[in-house]
């Protein structure tokens, strides 16, 4: 068209550092040996790349203006060439553009008579065409690696073990499920997006399924965890575990996102655990209950007055005995709670008489770590919805570690206050603290900050966890309040029964002579 000796087609790109370079579509075959012959041959198919601008195509580049140079060597951006590269007598440089967008350029060489503003109106339309044909493919590679990202995420989405239900926010229809959904619940994949998650749910209805999502839908939780069943294709129940969360963006239609996890594995591992604990924790009861008995006898005197040698490995026998029981009764307990096997007998109590009997009935060991324990309440009884003896078995958890924590001749205090929806009960000892590390762990089973407080200060590592349960099966919260090195404070806070709501702070104080060791 030009009849130019050689040139090129290429696309302007830009380094990470938005420097521009070239890339060829479209180059001609100059190789003047072997070498450049094999460079071509294994580069010219994919393209070219051409970075540095000190030449005559990049002064375009940098420019956006056409270059016309019909005496290169005159030129001051000419660049030099590579030993045995063809001549080049004249040169054209023309960037082309998409709108503002500088996106190719096209360089030609070696026309008789030169270059001129004429050959590049001719050649206008072309320019007008080729980036548009520039464009166009740039939209195609985006669309590829668009779908072949998408591809890949659907690969990922249907080898992963757990499964991926997405609906509809508005009409909670399946417009997404992976294969793990399929091979889940049975359903072929086209007769699972004319279904309704509460579909698969037979522990949901659908008004039941809307009261579920309805905090999502508020913006008042951005996820929720639930356990539930799947019900199969011919009818068997799946046990599962749900992650639920709701995605609403401006661009796109809202929807929920479900990973579910079958959980049948991990039931089954729970139940021959739980039933594990349970019988051997029964079996080991009464047998138990007879040694530290006699155990007890013995220190006591029944067989008459013991050695001091004897009586010191009797003693340390019968506290180890002790220590066993415990162990035991907390496992029955828990096992019982996770179960739901345990009874809560829930009656309006007044709150502060079974306080105070907790204090009392831990006098006798505080008086031995010469612990005080005082008691701030509130002139105005507080009434509240509670079971007695669960209420009592979680003051003596918290006060027994309090105590058990705190060096001798500390204090523990408890304080009871009342606010306007709930009243609040704060154990706070005067040990050493917890950790920051294990703030996250205090409440769960077997926790230990430092092992060696099983060994020192005795303890199952199931109190707190116990207390936690108890708490919340009677309709109440706990938390708890730490620094390293400035003791704790662990609350719970219960709903009152009406009541009074006038409020005044006294002081309530039991302590026992301190005696000289």
């Amino acid at each position: 068209m030009t009849q130019s000796e050689y040139g090129f087609v290429g696309e302007v790109l830009h380094t990470t550092k938005g420097k521009p370079y070239l890339k060829t579509y479209a180059i001609s075959n100059i190789a003047w040996n072997d070498a450049t012959r094999a460079f071509y041959e294994a580069n010219a198919p994919q393209g070219m790349e051409f970075h540095n601008l000190e030449t005559l195509f990049g002064a375009a580049l940098t420019t956006g203006e056409p270059v016309i140079a019909n005496h290169p060597a005159t030129y001051p951006r000419r660049g030099g060439l590579p030993e045995g590269h063809p001549s080049l007598d004249t040169f054209l440089g023309i960037p082309v553009h998409h709108g503002v967008e500088l996106v190719a350029m096209i360089g030609l060489s070696n026309r008789p008579g030169g270059y001129d503003q004429a050959l590049i109106e001719y050649m206008r339309p072309l320019l007008v065409i080729l980036g548009q044909l520039v464009v166009a493919a740039r939209i195609q590679q985006q669309h590829r690696k668009g779908q072949q990202e998408l591809s890949r995420f659907k690969n990922t989405l249907d080898r992963t073990l757990d499964c991926v239900f997405m609906f509809d926010a508005d009409s909670l229809k399946f417009f997404y499920v992976n294969e793990g959904a399929i091979r889940q619940v049975g359903y072929s994949r086209d007769e699972l997006l004319h279904m309704h998650p509460f579909d698969i749910k037979p522990d949901f209805t659908e008004a039941q399924f809307h009261v579920l999502i309805a905090p999502l839908r508020a913006g008042e939780q951005d996820s929720l965890t639930v356990e539930t069943t799947h019900k199969h294709k011919y009818g068997q129940r799946i046990p599962v575990e749900i992650f639920l969360q709701y995605i609403a963006t401006k661009d796109e239609p809202a929807r929920f996102v479900a990973i579910v996890r079958d959980v049948t594995e991990r039931k089954r591992v729970e139940r021959m655990k739980s039933e594990f604990v349970s019988t051997v924790s029964h079996e080991l009861r009464t047998p138990l209950t007879s040694i530290s008995g006699a155990l007890g006898l013995l220190i006591g005197g029944a067989l008459g007055t013991l050695s001091e040698q004897a009586r010191n490995m009797i003693e340390i026998a019968h506290q180890n005995s002790l220590r066993l029981t415990f162990l035991i009764n907390d496992l029955l307990d828990m096992e019982k709670l996770l179960a739901g096997k345990m009874r809560f007998d829930m009656q309006v109590q007044s709150l502060m008489p079974p306080l105070a009997q907790s204090i009392s009935d831990i006098q006798s060991y505080a008086r031995q770590r010469k612990i005080r324990l005082n008691l701030n309440g509130i002139t105005d009884e507080i009434s509240v919805n509670v079971d007695l003896q669960r209420l009592q078995q979680v003051m003596a958890n918290l006060l027994s570690n309090a105590t058990k924590f705190s060096p001798e001749g500390g204090m523990v205090e408890v304080t009871v206050s009342r606010g306007d929806t709930t009243a609040r009960v704060e154990v706070r000892d005067s040990g050493p603290g917890i950790p920051a590390a294990f703030h996250e762990h205090i409440f769960q089973k077997f926790a230990q900050a430092d092992a060696s407080d099983t060994r020192q200060k005795g303890g199952t590592g199931l109190g707190l966890a116990i207390t936690r349960e108890l708490i919340e099966r009677m309709g109440g919260t706990i938390g708890f309040e730490s620094v390293e090195g400035e003791g704790a404070l662990f609350f719970f806070r219960i709903t009152p029964a009406p009541s009074n709501p006038n409020i005044s702070c006294h002081s309530l104080i039991w302590q026992q002579p301190v005696h000289p060791a």
